[in-house]
């Protein structure tokens, strides 16, 4: 909480905002409060801006609290409002709180302000940080969706423990053959197929294990199949761990695409067929790496920022649409 306050008093009766400000002194010494009694005035505080609290009579000539109230949520809804009245009476005092009022404090019982103007200044700065922190949500959250689409190479993030893929981008939508909504929720072995030689590939063996790289085929939604190399990453995003894939297409190093069948056992070389099978050359692993680091450093960067449940952003036609559950 900042040291120097400004508060903003709407008080008609000077010797009551001498009171106030008494009493709002003695906790905080080096604040500031600044007393208006006319409608044009208060507006003219209001669009000024720079007050931490509004203190408001509920009675004054020509003017009264309610609309005092309704006013500053209108111009400045951040900014709590206590009521300090000796005439409000409990049901008026219930309306204001449903209309936005923080609280109320009766005249003759002053020494109620100082922990009332306490609490509405600790639920105004934590209701700031929680706006603080959804915007840099919302900026994490456009930057990973913006690197997560833009990467050349399908992308696949799924549950290690269920196998079930929880996002991918357009490029693994195009690759594929078939839609975001088609893919999500299905199990990775529905579009991938490990190396039969390499019964464990794309599975970490051990917790320190950050990343792993195997060789397996894409399935297409037609039954077609597409060799890639795989860079696999381990993600633990609040105790959930998630793995990151991203499936580089070898096969222009390899045979052409092929519809998808059971493997036969590899034949052996003999001088007649001294060379049974096509090597693939190496992938780009350097294309490979600069997708990974950029990825997973926004996934990092949401992993800090977020307090609530891991949660991802379900992409509409229209645009972002809305956070839900994982």
């Amino acid at each position: 909480m900042k040291d120097s306050l400004c508060f903003l008093n709407v008080e008609d009766n000077e010797n009551d905002a001498q009171l106030n400000q008494a009493m709002i002194s003695a906790r905080w010494p080096h604040c500031r409060l600044v007393r208006v009694e006319r409608r044009p005035d208060f507006m003219a505080a209001l669009e000024q801006g720079g007050y931490d609290l509004i203190l408001s009579d509920y009675t004054m000539p020509g003017f009264n609290g309610l609309e005092a109230l309704a006013l500053a949520r209108e111009k400045r809804p951040e900014i709590p409002f206590v009521f300090v009245s000796g005439t409000i009476g409990e049901d008026t005092a219930i309306e204001a709180l449903k209309n936005g009022a923080t609280d109320y404090v009766l005249k003759h019982r002053l020494l109620r302000l100082i922990p009332a103007v306490d609490r509405a200044l600790r639920e105004a700065e934590e209701r700031a940080e929680c706006l603080r922190a959804e915007e840099a949500m919302r900026q994490s959250e456009h930057k990973y969706r913006e690197l997560f689409e833009c990467l050349g190479d399908p992308a696949f993030l799924a549950d290690e423990q269920t196998g079930k893929i929880i996002d991918v981008n357009h490029c693994a939508e195009t690759t594929l053959g078939c839609s975001r909504a088609d893919i999500l929720g299905r199990k990775e072995t529905r579009f991938l197929v490990l190396d039969p030689s390499r019964p464990r590939a794309g599975i970490f063996r051990t917790d320190a294990e950050p990343t792993t790289t195997f060789r397996c085929e894409l399935i297409r939604v037609n039954g077609e199949t597409i060799p890639a190399e795989v860079r696999t990453t381990r993600l633990t995003l609040y105790g959930q761990t998630l793995v990151l894939r991203l499936a580089h297409d070898v096969s222009h190093h390899s045979q052409a695409i092929s519809p998808a069948k059971p493997q036969s056992p590899p034949v052996a070389a003999s001088p007649e067929n001294p060379s049974p099978t096509i090597q693939a050359a190496k992938p780009d692993h350097a294309r490979l790496e600069a997708g990974y680091q950029a990825t997973t450093a926004v996934w990092e960067e949401i992993r800090r920022r977020r307090e609530t449940p891991f949660c991802f952003h379900e992409r509409k036609k229209s645009g972002f649409g809305k956070w839900i559950e994982y």
